[in-house]
């Protein structure tokens, strides 16, 4: 399989890669004017390419076949979730972007530990760049700012909307045994809140903006377990259905 890397766009035939791709491609994979990779706009598009010239800190390369090529889940996945701590935030990024999760917003709630900021985006969108080349998907999970619970419901009022949470009820039973008809599962958000819970003024307002209160189990996950738990179940629920 090619290296891939992530550019901006494809405006012409010839394209330059950024400092942080072009470093990873010279200085790690030590690549050489000839060697063939694979581009990708993060957009849906990718590229065939060849290396076309090396400088010192630069590499440009040939585009020679452009494809629309989507690997994405049907509808609109949307995890919003508190921040979990360091390290623990690329990895929560790393495996929404991988299970195919489509937007992705960092929820401010009374409990949380971690409050988000634009530093948080910037390196969230590296790592899902970084995320996107390993596992040869095409568009970019994209990040929305940070909000409240009540400024998100508000925003995704259209949405099928839940709540994790260890007093609801199932979220299996209820996922297997609903019907098209009764519930639109090809907009739906997750709320995922910290280590301390939600409070409860925050599951009042969740239940009275027509949010579900679910449970993955009897136990107690972490926030990037909870988070990864729901979205591959529900990827695994649309992928299943957009077959049928």
């Amino acid at each position: 399989m090619s290296d891939r890397f992530f550019v901006d766009d494809f405006a012409s035939e010839r394209v330059e890669l950024n400092d942080a791709e072009s470093h990873h491609a010279l200085r790690a994979l030590r690549l050489e004017i000839g060697d063939s990779v694979i581009l990708f706009d993060g957009k849906g598009r990718e590229a065939q390419a060849t290396i076309a010239e090396l400088g010192k800190k630069r590499i440009w390369f040939q585009i020679s076949c452009i494809t629309e090529r989507s690997r994405e889940l049907p509808g609109d996945l949307v995890i919003a979730s508190a921040l979990p701590k360091a390290e623990r935030q690329r990895f929560l990024i790393e495996k929404l972007t991988e299970i195919g999760v489509h937007r992705f917003i960092p929820l401010v709630t009374e409990y949380s530990v971690v409050r988000p900021g634009n530093q948080h985006l910037e390196k969230f969108q590296r790592y899902t760049i970084e995320a996107c080349k390993q596992c040869r998907r095409n568009h970019l999970m994209a990040f929305e700012s940070a909000g409240t619970l009540a400024t998100v419901l508000r925003c995704f009022a259209d949405y099928a909307c839940f709540l994790l949470h260890p007093s609801g009820s199932s979220w299996s039973d209820m996922l297997w045994s609903s019907t098209h008809s009764e519930l639109n599962f090809l907009k739906t958000l997750f709320l995922i809140g910290p280590e301390g819970g939600f409070a409860d003024q925050e599951l009042q307002v969740a239940r009275e903006n027509g949010c579900q209160i679910i449970s993955l189990g009897q136990t107690i996950l972490r926030i990037e377990t909870a988070a990864i738990a729901i979205a591959a179940n529900m990827a695994t629920f649309l992928q299943r259905t957009d077959s049928d």
